[in-house]
């Protein structure tokens, strides 16, 4: 599950219609609107594994690290993309490509951060999953730069 939704029971029905066990959910952005239901999926999919995008943060205070998320151990951490060396890789590799974006710095709580975002490709279906990258493509997009 890329980054759950309010957890209301249609949400939870919606997703196990599917018909298969939930194994993962990811985390795909460090803010707190794509991160606060994770708290609830984790809760009820416990067997889940938890995957994260890079620096993962808390306000007012900068407690949260890359292990931790709502108390719950996490499994992963992404990287740079599904292709990176030296770290852990999901076991969806081969499935779902990925690439952590990273791009300009906000003063949160005093502190520059940078914007990380994972974005996803499902090479099956062809899809594109995003949080926030995107938010409008006209019928003639621009130039790819």
């Amino acid at each position: 599950v890329h980054c759950p939704l309010a957890p209301t029971e249609e949400f939870f029905q919606l997703v196990e219609s599917c018909g298969k066990r939930v194994s993962h959910v990811v985390v795909p952005t460090y803010a707190l609107e794509h991160k606060i239901f994770a708290k609830d999926a984790l809760s009820r999919w416990t067997s889940s594994e938890l995957w994260i995008s890079p620096n993962q943060f808390s306000f007012p205070f900068r407690s949260a690290s890359e292990t931790v998320l709502w108390g719950r151990p996490v499994d992963g951490v992404l990287g740079d993309s599904d292709l990176s060396k030296g770290h852990v890789q999901p076991p969806w590799v081969d499935e779902i490509e990925y690439q952590t974006l990273t791009a300009g710095t906000f003063n949160i709580g005093g502190v520059p951060t940078p914007l990380c975002e994972t974005v996803f490709y499902h090479k099956a279906t062809r899809s594109l999953i995003v949080t926030d990258v995107v938010s409008k493509i006209g019928p003639e997009p621009g130039e790819l730069s």
